[in-house]
């Protein structure tokens, strides 16, 4: 071979090799870059909140459990047996506003013809009692020696006794307050009066027999 054709053979070889190393240099390049990106990308996505949470509505209030268990309204409880009938003539809330304790719950039971409802303050202390009786318990009341006669209310009222005696329809309502209603003797009987005036408009007569 003469010396013209080996430095070509040398070219040629020199460049076959210098391509060769371009090509892998290239693939490298590539590839690194790549996965990078990915890894990149991988992490970022780990890295991300889950907001779903966040965005989940609140609840439906007409759905929730805890709405079991509060006082049922007068207009849920079943009366077809009587009871209770007195104790939802009464307010609690006029009973705490009038007295100045605080009326918490009330409770209904019945004795001689008479049904009573008892007002309870926060401690389980009666602080008044309001009861139902035939009106002749009126009538009683009213030809008693310490009767003394209300105007305005009912068909008739008069104070005996330490109660407030109302007639009403075929009945007597009667109004008793109790030392635990903290209401001293001047103001008594106005804050019986108020609570009675504002009982009367919601009076229920006892169910037919």
């Amino acid at each position: 071979m003469t010396t013209r054709s080996r430095l070509a053979t040398v070219l040629l070889g020199l460049s076959v090799a210098a391509g060769c190393g371009s090509d892998g240099a290239a693939d490298t390049t590539t590839v690194a870059p790549a996965t990078t990106a990915a890894i990149a990308t991988t992490a970022t996505t780990a890295a991300a909140p889950d907001v779903s949470a966040a965005r989940t509505p609140p609840p439906d209030l007409e759905d929730d459990p805890a709405k079991d268990n509060r006082p049922p309204r007068p207009d849920e409880i079943d009366t077809s047996t009587g009871f209770p009938r007195v104790c939802l003539m009464l307010s609690l809330d006029v009973v705490s506003s009038a007295t100045g304790a605080s009326a918490v719950s009330s409770h209904e039971g019945a004795s001689g013809g008479t049904t009573t409802c008892f007002v309870e303050d926060d401690a389980g202390e009666n602080i008044l009692a309001m009861g139902a009786s035939p009106s002749a318990r009126f009538t009683e009341a009213a030809a008693a020696a310490d009767a003394r006669p209300v105007d305005g209310l009912g068909d008739g009222a008069v104070w005996s006794d330490g109660r407030l005696h109302v007639a009403i329809g075929d009945e007597a309502l009667s109004f008793r307050l109790y030392p635990a209603a903290g209401v001293d003797d001047a103001s008594a009987e106005a804050v019986v009066e108020q609570i009675a005036a504002d009982t009367l408009p919601r009076y229920q007569p006892p169910p037919d027999d």
